[in-house]
């Protein structure tokens, strides 16, 4: 199970929780635009549902500009195939200041 999403200059840390168990802290900055990067991945994973969570933080690496979280998509292991995009490829970017986030 991947998380698909965009590493930039604006983007900022998230947490990570499996199944409602905290996995690790994931700091997307990136200093040039990596769109639809594999940005966490689960792997080794009981056969089943599961429940991937993605918690903006409001936090930022100290060379980010902002601490925006952008889901693209989840993914089956590491492969960039979709599984749900229920954004039609448009992303979602959300952070703890402006929770309102939205399509664009």
């Amino acid at each position: 199970m991947s998380w698909i999403g965009c590493r930039k200059n604006t983007t900022g840390i998230a947490r990570i929780y499996l199944d409602g168990v905290f996995v690790t802290e994931v700091d997307t900055y990136r200093p040039t635009v990596g769109l639809q990067d594999i940005v966490f991945t689960a792997a080794g994973l009981a056969a089943g549902n599961h429940t991937l969570t993605i918690e903006a933080t409001g936090q930022k690496n100290a060379a980010s500009m902002n601490a925006w979280i952008v889901v693209d998509a989840f993914g089956r292991g590491r492969q960039r195939k979709l599984v749900h995009g229920p954004f039609g490829g448009d992303f979602v970017g959300l952070s703890r200041s402006d929770a309102s986030g939205g399509r664009r």
